[in-house]
């Protein structure tokens, strides 16, 4: 993510060395925290019991999500890790693959690697979670090729059609002015001027006809559009849908977590509190999902 710091600092050296508990907040975090008129630099913001000072606010430089961006709070690592015994585990990673290797080939690459490693069996696809962009891109690289294949088939139908019109409204001039023409040749006048005159007609017919066409197609396609009335977006409906998909993604790894969580708590790793509150925040986000879930099936319904 690139970002902006606009008021303090960003971390250094000594932030990660010396596992300080400082933080960088988006601006929308500090409007909401501090309100306004007051500042977040040098005060402190609590998580999960544990107090944290702002040593500087930023603002996103993302052009899709810069609101959701500027909602989130960056600690040092390995603060992070030591302060919410996360050392020694990772929850979740990204690979980018090489130029020329597809990112469907390096997902299974990796997966394959940690289940060696790890010892689990290859068909079990429940302990490693992941999603893969190509999948999306691959969608829509089809459609934007599909589209670019009818596009060519229209603009060649279309000069295929210009040119056969072109041609019979030519042959239907010279056909009814084959006197005319002759008598214009007995004057004196040159076969270049005759295709002259000729070429001139045609272009003339064409360009009334097809500026005609395109007035009376575009008010037929505006009253067609008036007639059905406003319909939903479906920009909202697939960005409602990623964004259940990447929720059910988040759901799915914070379960592996909360397994994880059982196992410290069970050995006296971590406290009760933030046992329970770890657990707490699943079931909200697990109720949150499921909410989303039926909304989008309610949405997907056909009317009555």
């Amino acid at each position: 993510m690139t970002m902006r710091i606009d008021a303090g600092r960003s971390f250094d050296a000594f932030d990660e060395q010396q596992r300080r508990k400082v933080a960088i907040i988006g601006a929308r975090v500090e409007s909401q925290l501090f309100g306004k008129d007051e500042r977040a630099l040098r005060h402190d913001v609590t998580i999960n019991g544990m107090s944290f000072q702002v040593i500087g606010v930023f603002h996103s430089l993302s052009n899709g999500n810069q609101q959701q961006e500027e909602e989130k709070i960056y600690l040092p690592n390995d603060t992070l890790r030591y302060a919410f015994n996360q050392v020694g585990w990772v929850g979740n990673f990204v690979v980018l693959p090489k130029p020329g290797v597809q990112a469907r080939v390096a997902e299974e690459d990796v997966k394959r690697y940690l289940a060696n490693k790890y010892r689990v069996n290859p068909d079990d696809k429940g302990v490693f979670g992941s999603f893969n962009l190509q999948n999306e891109y691959d969608k829509i690289q089809g459609l934007f090729t599909g589209i670019k294949m009818f596009s060519w088939v229209v603009a060649i139908g279309t000069i295929l059609a210009g040119a056969i019109g072109v041609g019979n409204i030519m042959l239907i001039v010279v056909k009814e002015r084959t006197r005319e023409i002759g008598l214009r040749k007995a004057l004196g006048a040159t076969p270049a001027s005759i295709v002259l005159m000729v070429m001139q007609e045609s272009v003339f017919i064409t360009a009334i006809a097809g500026y005609a066409g395109l007035v009376v197609g575009t008010l037929v396609i505006q009253a067609i559009a008036t007639m059905l009335g406003p319909r939903p977006s479906m920009l909202n409906v697939n960005s409602a849908e990623s964004q259940l998909q990447t929720s059910k993604i988040n759901l799915a790894n914070q379960a592996a977590d909360l397994e994880r969580y059982q196992k410290l708590f069970a050995q006296h790793l971590i406290s009760e509190t933030d046992f329970n509150q770890f657990t707490m925040n699943f079931n909200v986000q697990k109720e949150a999902v499921g909410s989303a879930e039926n909304a989008g099936h309610q949405r997907r319904r056909p009317d009555d």
